[in-house]
């Protein structure tokens, strides 16, 4: 007798087959959205068995999807902590070669040797990026050491807290605007002559939930972002011509070494414990009630750093669990 079961979309590429007796999950290709349908099930052999079993989180390294990264090099501003050093990790696992690229050399040094142990090709820059000298030696130590340049990632930035008008002191104003916005403007235009002359080439921009929306206390670095997605929207349509895509990521709420001095400065003024603050910050404004992860915005950077994006350019992708919705 035909049993009737319920199957629903848990995501891009992956339905769950579920009935009374038995729960199957298998990797449905093109199922894409969520829905809802009934199918009348043959007693248990099912066509699941043509499918590979569904692996979620505990898929092997050879399983994982081929991004076509070996050989490619990558340029990481602010690489050597927080979601840079994670988005450096991650190229060098997909075998491309990295340049970390931050102030804090010591910092750059140590990832880059790290790195290297396992064989990679890591080198560290030391890099102002709202320096123009800076900006240019730095590609041009990307050039020397590997003789190309194919994907550049504008990671570094700063962020400071300050209500306006009172504490948001012209200091402050410039000092996340020349970081933020005019140092992903230095660092593009330092490394665009190598890609345009090699007509291929990714930009991947770090802006923010904050380059979409308005955010009460952070006015100048809400500008600084806003800045990034429009130079991201611009350059996506204006360097097309050359094969070059420019995309951005919008990271939410991520526990990075920059969250923890603003949490450091809202204890002090709120006089509450930081981590009651971060728990209600999360569980207030994140549906799904979780921070995001440095890995979760490394998988993001990296997609759009491959030739799988290649049709993807002038974006701003939301990666922050659902606080804001395009």
């Amino acid at each position: 007798m035909a049993r009737t079961a319920t199957l629903v979309s848990i995501g891009v590429g992956v339905t769950k087959i579920a009935h009374t007796d038995t729960e199957y999950e298998l990797e449905a290709s093109g199922a894409v959205g969520n829905f809802i349908a009934h199918a009348n099930l043959m007693p248990t052999i099912l066509c699941v068995r043509l499918l590979e079993p569904y692996k979620g989180e505990g898929k092997k390294k050879e399983d994982r999807m081929d991004l076509g990264l070996k050989g490619k090099v990558a340029i990481v501003t602010g690489g050597a902590s927080g979601i840079g050093a994670c988005i450096a990790e991650n190229f060098v696992k997909e075998g491309a070669s990295v340049v970390i690229a931050d102030v804090n050399i010591d910092a750059a040094q140590k990832l880059a040797a790290k790195l290297g142990k396992s064989g990679a090709k890591a080198v560290a820059v030391k890099c102002d990026v709202s320096k123009k000298a800076d900006a240019d030696n730095l590609a041009a130590a990307a050039m020397k050491q590997f003789g190309k340049i194919d994907i550049l990632v504008n990671n570094a930035g700063v962020i400071r807290q300050a209500r306006f008008p009172d504490e948001l002191t012209e200091d402050i104003w410039d000092f996340e605007m020349n970081v933020n916005a005019k140092g992903n403007y230095l660092v593009t235009q330092a490394v665009l002559p190598h890609m345009i002359a090699a007509r291929y080439g990714k930009i991947v921009n770090a802006s923010s939930i904050c380059g979409k929306q308005g955010t009460p206390e952070f006015c100048s670095y809400t500008a600084s972002k806003f800045a990034v997605t429009g130079i991201t929207q611009t350059l996506g349509k204006e360097l097309a011509q050359y094969n070059i895509n420019v995309n951005a990521y919008c990271p939410g709420y991520v526990r990075t070494p920059m969250w923890e001095g603003l949490l450091d400065g809202m204890s002090r003024r709120l006089g509450r414990p930081r981590e009651e603050i971060w728990d209600e910050w999360i569980g207030t404004n994140v549906p799904l009630k979780r921070p995001q992860e440095p890995q979760d915005i490394a998988n993001v950077v990296l997609f759009l750093s491959s030739d799988v994006s290649r049709n993807i350019t002038g974006e701003a992708i939301s990666i922050n669990g659902g606080t804001r919705v395009d």
